[in-house]
């Protein structure tokens, strides 16, 4: 019998990027209204919208009614089309850059393709308003906007240089009806998705399902610290309003090769929209009514306090969840077992365990290995000569969290850091321990 003993340092690592400097910010702005990309992103563009939005107060004034002016203004089109549930109002072009596709087969006087946006944002709102109970996307009194105004934009003309799916703009003006901070907002949509890893009215769907959660979060109480949050839940309900669309399989690969050691919240590039796994499991394990009561919560709280609390209703916690999920992240790919985890999970990559992470076993192993704090990391243990071994995963700091140990077959149950565990069976000549 060999023992496995891994000391971890539990240590805070903020996401870098905080703009709190004035200068650094009014660089943003102006790169972007130079028609450059403040994200290094091109699906959403609500996150550039909102690294400004939420630092206004360090701007210059005269530099920002500038931006407002050359960037904010709603975008003027040709003709408009009231929805007829008259929930959306649609503006679209049917000449130049900005036209969308001409064919009009029923001969009804509008195009189909905007015929078909009519159905999708509808069915869109029905579902996460009506059959969820998201609020609607907030007015300035505090009601619910009725009609929502959609635009539809060629992503890739002067204005964006990159090719966005949708980008969700928020106003500068506070509903003073609501608590906390929350603004009204339009969306844009691009104006035939041709050339998208999805494309065409499939492209539009999940667009359609992500910005229109974004307009409902922006009646949430907004703060730039949840932003990733924003972009998990949004990518989540493509997947739950289009299920077989799965436009979100395309932001995998960077995430599964740096998931180990990351933080929960991290917000950079792809990582938040492929973070939406998480949501996922959630759903799986105690339905979608669980991410409908984070953001109830949210509206007072950030959001894993918020999803603690929602936790607790269904008897477990944070760091049990974020546990979980480091196993649900293990067993994808070639890993996947079937009927278990992700329903998805043989399309998905795999979690790269890191050279650095990598360890021969011998008699004995002792390692001091930094872990972010809202992090799993995975270790791996290759070589191994015995079918049982004995555990200590120990830190020194709080929270402690917990470990399990993985084999391509099996895997343990979770366990608290700073206790041992005996005479585990391994049955393998490697194992993960996250």
């Amino acid at each position: 019998m060999k023992t496995i003993l891994l000391f971890f340092f539990l240590l805070i690592n903020s996401f870098a990027f905080q703009i709190n400097d004035r200068a650094a910010l009014e660089i943003l702005i102006r790169v972007e209204m130079n028609n450059q990309q403040l994200v290094d992103d091109n699906k959403c563009g609500f996150r550039s919208e909102l690294i400004i939005h939420e630092h206004k107060h360090q701007i210059d004034d005269e530099l920002l009614q500038s931006y407002l002016k050359v960037t904010k203004a709603e975008p003027v089109r040709e003709r408009s089309y009231l929805t007829p549930s008259g929930y959306f109002m649609l503006h679209y072009d049917e000449s130049g850059v900005h036209a969308v596709p001409p064919e009009d087969i029923d001969s009804n006087g509008y195009p189909d393709y905007i015929d078909s946006a009519a159905s999708i944002f509808e069915s869109v709102r029905e579902i996460q308003v009506s059959q969820m109970g998201y609020m609607a996307p907030p007015a300035q009194d505090g009601n619910p906007a009725i009609p929502y105004h959609i635009y539809f934009t060629s992503m890739i003309d002067s204005y964006y240089p990159h090719k966005y799916y949708g980008i969700t703009t928020p106003s500068y003006i506070d509903i003073p009806s609501l608590p906390g901070e929350n603004y009204t907002s339009y969306i844009e949509v691009d104006n035939d998705f041709i050339g998208y890893d999805t494309e065409g009215l499939d492209g539009l769907r999940v667009t359609a399902a992500h910005e229109f959660h974004h307009a409902i979060q922006l009646g949430y109480n907004v703060r730039w610290d949840d932003l990733y949050f924003y972009e998990m839940t949004s990518t989540w309900m493509e997947e739950v309003i289009y299920p077989d669309i799965n436009d979100y399989l395309n932001y995998l690969d960077d995430f599964f090769n740096y998931v180990s050691n990351t933080q929960f919240d991290n917000f950079s590039g792809f990582y938040p929209y492929a973070n939406s796994l998480y949501l996922q499991m959630l759903q799986a394990k105690h339905g979608a009514e669980i991410v409908k009561m984070i953001w109830d919560n949210i509206k007072l709280d950030s959001p894993i306090p918020a999803i603690a609390s929602a936790l607790k209703g269904f008897n477990t916690t944070w760091l049990s969840a974020l546990g979980e999920y480091g196993l649900w992240l293990y067993y994808t790919g070639d890993r996947t077992i079937p009927d278990r985890f992700f329903s998805d999970a043989e399309q998905f990559p795999q979690v790269r365990i890191k050279a650095v992470d990598n360890f021969k076993f011998d008699d004995w192993f002792s390692e001091n290995i930094v872990t972010a704090l809202t992090a799993n990391r995975y270790i791996m243990f290759s070589e191994l000569k015995f079918n049982r071994y004995n555990f200590r995963v120990e830190t020194n700091t709080d929270p402690q969290g917990g470990f399990r140990h993985v084999t391509p077959t099996n895997f343990s149950p979770f366990y608290p850091i700073n206790s041992l565990i005996t005479n585990q069976l391994i049955d393998a000549d490697n194992m993960i321990v996250i």
